[in-house]
């Protein structure tokens, strides 16, 4: 999305700027960057296109910005907001999102995205600014990238919880089992025993007559069915 405005307040002889915003229906509208430019633009003590850049990155919401003047007397904005790729919430209910590179920013009152949920049991997770940062959060944000970059898990997990042991539960949107994963060791394999889960076992039994499917243990799938079954 491009957007000019007009500049004939500034000093110098700029005649406007071109904003370039990236995932455009997101957290930030145009009137948002228009806002952020023109409040910085007014602001006697932001001199030269370098404090520009400056304060409008301040914005939580934003990743990155690149401001230049180009030899047609134009600012260009180059803006980069960042894009939800799973939300976190911790014990004490703060909730946060991760964008595709495990970098944590906050959520908003007039936008949300529906993204994998992620429960952590420790509550210092959201004071990093990288989930990989975290103890063990390397490893978890590489299963998360793993139910994201596979179209069917990415449909069928909606919510991850991460228990203090360092186990998995995990919650699917179609049918009704929990899912206990284990660790992260061996993600590959253990999707592999719940794929085959979904295809050959349920089917026999009926989608919900099973309450829990337990992955952790070597070359078994444990199945808990129902007590009213």
């Amino acid at each position: 999305m491009i957007v000019l405005l007009s500049l004939s307040f500034l000093k110098k002889d700029y005649k406007e700027f071109i904003i370039d915003i990236n995932n455009r229906e997101s957290f930030l509208i145009d009137e948002d960057i228009n806002y952020l430019i023109k409040g910085t633009l007014k602001d006697s003590s932001s001199k030269g296109l370098f404090n520009i850049e400056k304060k409008i990155n301040g914005n939580s919401y934003i990743k990155k910005t690149e401001v230049f003047a180009n030899l047609n007397n134009k600012i260009l904005i180059n803006v980069d907001q960042y894009k939800p790729f799973a939300r976190l919430i911790n014990q004490k209910g703060r909730d946060y999102y991760i964008d595709f590179n495990g970098e944590i920013f906050p959520t908003s009152t007039i936008y949300s995205e529906r993204v994998l949920l992620v429960n952590f049991y420790d509550t210092k997770i959201t004071k990093e600014k990288n989930i990989k940062f975290f103890q063990k959060g390397d490893k978890i944000f590489k299963l998360i990238k793993y139910i994201n970059n596979d179209d069917f898990w990415r449909k069928q997990i909606t919510q991850i919880n991460i228990l203090k042991d360092g186990d998995i539960i995990m919650i699917p949107q179609i049918t009704k089992q929990k899912i206990y994963f284990g660790d992260t060791q061996e993600i590959d394999l253990k999707f592999k025993k719940l794929l085959l889960f979904y295809k050959v076992i349920l089917p026999t039994k009926g989608w919900n007559y099973y309450e829990s499917v337990n992955l952790k243990y070597k070359n078994q799938i444990v199945c808990d069915k129902k007590n009213n079954v």
